[in-house]
């Protein structure tokens, strides 16, 4: 026998407020990036070519680990 949900209101309305409530917080935190992401342009702006260079590196070496040792070494 299936339930429906409406013979339960109060589990609803729970819900309800816990949709609300992420919500609000997912939209607080895009403003928070947009904000931050408007003092930081100014900032970025005046950095030099050299770190620019550096922020585009790959972060670790695992980013390329599939490109090394593809083929046997060859016997010596």
């Amino acid at each position: 026998m299936l339930i429906s949900e409406l013979a339960f209101p109060h589990l609803v309305a729970a819900n309800d407020e816990r949709i609300d409530r992420d919500l609000e917080r997912r939209r607080v935190a895009l403003e928070r990036r947009a904000e931050a992401a408007a003092t930081a342009a100014p900032a970025a702006a005046r950095t030099s070519a050299a770190s620019v260079v550096m922020t585009s590196a790959p972060r670790h070496a695992a980013t390329r680990r599939h490109q090394t040792n593809r083929m046997p070494r060859p016997a010596a």
